[in-house]
């Protein structure tokens, strides 16, 4: 709920601003933590359908899969993590500073048509059709 409440206060008290809220794949197909799943949802529906008074603002979000960081390299699953990368379309997953340098260019002002949408940063990994 904070990050909706936080985009309503910003929206009441500020001419424009950015911004950007970190989801996650896991809004979009589920995750073993409903929880988890729900909230995520939740934010990135808000973000969707919220309609700000300026059009000078823009709120976005950006669900990422699988992050290689150190958070990645201390689950509690890495051999399910590590069938992950197998199987994923690119063979590995985004490093942080590639994320970062997405997250960057994004609040850039050659992208201020960006706005209420989800982003989704996964390297081709649910592709499954081939034509």
């Amino acid at each position: 709920i904070i990050p909706i409440k936080l985009i309503k206060h910003l929206d009441k008290t500020v001419n424009a601003f950015t911004f950007c809220y970190i989801s996650s794949e896991s809004a979009i197909k589920g995750s073993y933590d409903d929880t988890y799943h729900i909230s995520k949802c939740s934010v990135d529906r808000f973000i969707k359908e919220y309609y700000l008074n300026s059009s000078n603002s823009r709120i976005f979000s950006i669900a990422p899969s699988t992050i290689d960081s150190g958070m990645t390299k201390r689950r509690s699953d890495l051999d399910r993590i590590a069938k992950y990368k197998k199987i994923h379309r690119k063979k590995r997953f985004i490093s942080a500073p590639e994320f970062a340098k997405i997250i960057h260019i994004l609040f850039s002002n050659d992208f201020d048509y960006l706005s209420n949408t989800v982003v989704e940063i996964n390297g081709g990994k649910f592709a499954r059709n081939k034509y």
